[in-house]
């Protein structure tokens, strides 16, 4: 029997045991197979396929935040098996935003982690981005809002992301001491997003353009984490610039201390103290 033969009939002796009803919000918190995901839908407290499409949206949302554990099927899945519906792809939840967003992130999950030592051996890693790319594509074809943003208000920052920046959160972007190998790394992950928008018919220039205006009028998350056993480092997004190709765009970055400069200087070279009563030069 396979481990994931053995985890299915662990969870069917579980729930059959204690005769459990799962709330859906609980799934996505699901980190694993689908045959054992599949086996979890049976036992929701409404029939799966029967509760609303947005709290399946939600649950597909939170299964992308473990893309380095879920596949992209998985996702799908969640939703409905076969296209996504266009009511799913244009809902927007105050807690998670959009389905583009889900899929943002676990693109950069999945692409950041073939880059950076991953959360630990999973075969959803590699062999799961042609399919988040193919879902990008489905949902940016099926209309979802390139520029629609959610606040981040779990950790009290009320700061906000569009795609574009859970794009970067998820690939953590991406964590590494160097420098210039994170920015490089950053922007090679930016290009195949934008390689995925221009294929679907995005006009680039004018997506940079309303980009920048959002980041321009709207607190953005900028400071980017990523975390291995040892250590955790910071890449912090000062600007980016953009253009009608994908070789128009760069990603830059700043150091996250960069704001403590002008107090550093102050006390490396104060400025001249003036008593009153001295005779000045």
């Amino acid at each position: 029997m396979t481990i994931d033969g053995k985890a299915l009939d662990t969870v069917r002796l579980f729930v059959d045991i204690h005769d459990v009803d799962l709330e859906l919000s609980m799934l996505g918190g699901f980190r694993g197979s689908k045959d054992v995901f599949q086996s979890l839908q049976q036992y929701t407290t409404v029939p799966y396929y029967e509760s609303p499409v947005e709290g399946r949206a939600l649950v597909a949302m939170g299964l992308a935040r473990g893309a380095q554990w879920n596949s992209p099927d998985l996702f799908r899945i969640a939703i409905q098996p076969g296209p996504i519906p266009r009511s799913a792809i244009r809902y927007n939840s105050v807690e998670r935003g959009t389905l583009l967003h889900g899929v943002a992130r676990a693109l950069g999950i999945v692409t950041g982690s073939t880059q950076v030592a991953p959360y630990g051996h999973s075969p959803y890693i590699e062999e799961g981005l042609p399919g988040w790319r193919a879902l990008l594509r489905e949902l940016v074809l099926g209309g979802s809002d390139l520029h629609a943003y959610v606040f981040n208000t779990c950790d009290c920052s009320e700061l906000a992301s569009t795609p574009f920046i859970d794009l970067l959160q998820g690939a953590g972007c991406t964590g590494t001491s160097d420098g210039n190998l994170r920015c490089q790394k950053c922007n090679q992950l930016l290009k195949i997003w934008l390689e995925e928008l221009a294929a679907c018919g995005v006009d680039l220039q004018e997506y940079g353009e309303k980009e920048k205006a959002i980041h321009h009028s709207i607190p953005m998350v900028k400071e980017f984490r990523t975390s291995t056993n040892r250590d955790e480092y910071v890449w912090h997004l000062s600007s980016f610039t953009f253009g009608p190709s994908p070789d128009d765009w760069y990603l830059w970055e700043s150091e996250h201390t960069d704001n403590f400069v002008g107090e550093f200087w102050s006390i490396v070279d104060p400025p001249e103290l003036i008593i009153p009563g001295n005779w000045i030069d």
